[in-house]
């Protein structure tokens, strides 16, 4: 059954537990017989709304145990509320100290043999329940086989006046009687309480309770006022003290963390894997980019000064030789060609041809010689161009190095040198 309480309680939801099982311990007399009934019920809490997601009602132990071990609920802390004929219910003066109420309320007696709570109605006034503690201690022997799942265990049906006002219509002085309690209000504060009799034999319709759409049996409602309470209350939910209890709530509550941190810390180690993998893969292959664009660089730059290295040191051989200079070079240009034959035909000149010798060594020039190779038809007409080459005043000698013309119709080629003086 999910019943849907966001029309009584839109609040923001004070605490962060998500679900809480209350079961409520109950005396029900018929005639001379009393029993022990068990009314219990799941809450759940999602956003601003609670829900009773379970609910069920026992009249032995075992069959409560089987309901609280539930494959859906097995884990779920409990509160256990008690309301047997061993609580003594009664309005008092409101006191911080439970003790003192106590004292004040059963004049003559020790109250360090009793327990009991406080649910405040006003600033002045609330509904003190009491109990001995050998009762108490009896409960939950009986209740031995789950204690360490309880949380809390409190006392009465006080927790009716937090949810009272916002299920029940009312106005001025108006009664509410909830299975065997009898709630009198005025002005919206507790005025008068008092046990009344449980009459087995009602109509079903008087034992429902209407919230908004919904109704629910009147024997949970003391629970669900109770589990609203401790889940939806800025404050802490009034409840006995007992050692024990509080023990086992501390172990129970240590091993649920730490399933819980191990499942977290299971999970963020294995986030953590993924994550540092993909970093890996992503960064070593983002190495591997940059590294062989470094490389490439490297070769590139590397190449580039040996080359700038080369060009300097070539212009430096030729600075030093003296054979940059455009006017010496332009100036036997324009000589050899200017009274060149027309049947003289030339392939390649050398200006200052390297000194084959030097070549492993200190590179240097004939800046002396001339190296020229061309074609002509006869050798008359080269022997021609060689007499007028041999009448310019920078020549000093002009040599024919080599010349061949297989057959007399084919054109003849021939390299000539020229000895010149320094200009």
């Amino acid at each position: 059954m999910d019943l849907n309480l966001s029309h009584i309680y839109q609040t923001i939801l004070a605490k962060a537990i998500r679900s809480i099982i209350v079961v409520e311990v109950r005396d029900t007399r018929r005639g001379n017989m009393r029993e022990t009934h068990y009314n219990s019920l799941l809450l759940q809490k999602e956003k601003n709304n609670i829900y009773i997601k379970n609910h069920q009602q026992n009249s032995d132990i075992d069959g409560l145990a089987q309901w609280l071990n539930d494959d859906n609920q097995k884990t779920t802390e409990i509160i256990i509320v008690i309301n047997t004929d061993n609580v003594l219910n009664r309005i008092t003066e409101y006191l911080a100290d439970t003790s003192e109420a106590i004292q004040k309320a059963l004049p003559g007696t020790n109250a360090d043999d009793f327990v009991g709570n406080i649910f405040i109605s006003d600033k002045t006034k609330g509904l003190l329940s009491i109990a001995r503690k050998n009762h108490i201690a009896q409960t939950c022997s009986d209740l031995n086989s789950f204690l360490p799942r309880v949380i809390k265990v409190g006392l009465g049906p006080g927790a009716v006046l937090f949810t009272h006002a916002a299920i029940f219509d009312h106005s001025g002085d108006f009664q509410i009687d909830i299975k065997n309690y009898s709630f009198l209000f005025q002005n919206d504060i507790l005025n008068d309480f008092k046990i009344i009799n449980n009459d087995a034999n009602r109509p079903v319709d008087e034992s429902l309770i209407t919230i908004g759409n919904e109704k629910i049996p009147d024997v949970i409602f003391i629970p669900f006022s109770y589990g609203v309470y401790y889940m939806a209350s800025p404050i802490d939910c009034p409840g006995i003290f007992i050692p024990e209890i509080n023990a086992n709530h501390e172990t129970f509550n240590f091993a649920k963390t730490g399933k819980v941190v191990s499942y977290f810390s299971a999970a963020f180690l294995l986030v953590l894997l993924i994550i540092s993998s993909t970093l890996f893969t992503t960064y070593s292959q983002k190495h591997e980019q940059l590294s062989s664009k470094y490389l490439s660089a490297k070769e590139r730059l590397a190449n580039r000064r040996m080359k700038k290295e080369n060009e300097t040191k070539q212009q430096s051989i030729l600075q030093n030789a003296g054979i940059t200079k455009t006017s010496n070079i332009t100036f036997v240009s324009d000589q050899i060609t200017g009274n060149l034959p027309d049947n003289i035909y030339l392939r390649k000149m050398f200006i200052h041809p390297i000194n084959m010798r030097s070549i492993n060594e200190n590179t240097s020039f004939h800046l002396d010689k001339i190296i020229i190779e061309g074609n002509c038809y006869t050798s008359n007409e080269l022997n021609n161009w060689v007499d007028l080459l041999r009448q310019q005043s920078w020549i000093t000698q002009v040599k024919i190095n080599e010349y061949k013309q297989p057959n007399g119709s084919d054109i003849g080629a021939f390299v000539i040198e020229i000895q010149k003086s320094y200009l």
